[in-house]
């Protein structure tokens, strides 16, 4: 039952990431770092932190047990925020040799996704 909870959970969190991307693309002109994955990726951070507080607090072990951590927090969140675009993205700038856009690209993701973590997580505790 786990392995069939991760697959749909990643499957669904696969579509609405591509579906979340297709809609916040309307927001990229002027911008120059690629917003589409940063918002991903800031609102699925939050959205996590909301789900692993309501469902653990304190957070430890018992989330590796959980179906629903498994099916959601692995799964779908898993699949909606990814690391692997962002880091695709943020070499893409550096052989644009765009610095300032990629500073400003891996410092929103980075200090954005955990701040979002935190507020999701003290929200919901």
């Amino acid at each position: 039952m786990t392995v069939i909870g991760l697959t749909i959970g990643g499957g669904l969190g696969a579509i609405f990431r591509y579906l979340a991307g297709m809609f916040f693309a309307r927001f990229q002109k002027g911008v120059p770092f690629p917003v589409s994955m940063l918002l991903v990726n800031v609102i699925g951070s939050f959205s996590l932190g909301l789900l692993t507080a309501f469902r653990f607090e304190p957070f430890g072990e018992a989330a590796a047990q959980d179906s629903w951590f498994l099916f959601a927090g692995i799964g779908f969140f898993g699949a909606f925020t990814t690391f692997s675009t962002f880091s695709v993205e943020a070499f893409q700038l550096l052989e644009q040799r765009n610095y300032r856009a990629f500073c400003l690209y891996t410092g929103l993701s980075t200090a954005g996704a955990f701040l979002c973590f935190a507020l999701g997580w003290q929200l919901g505790g």
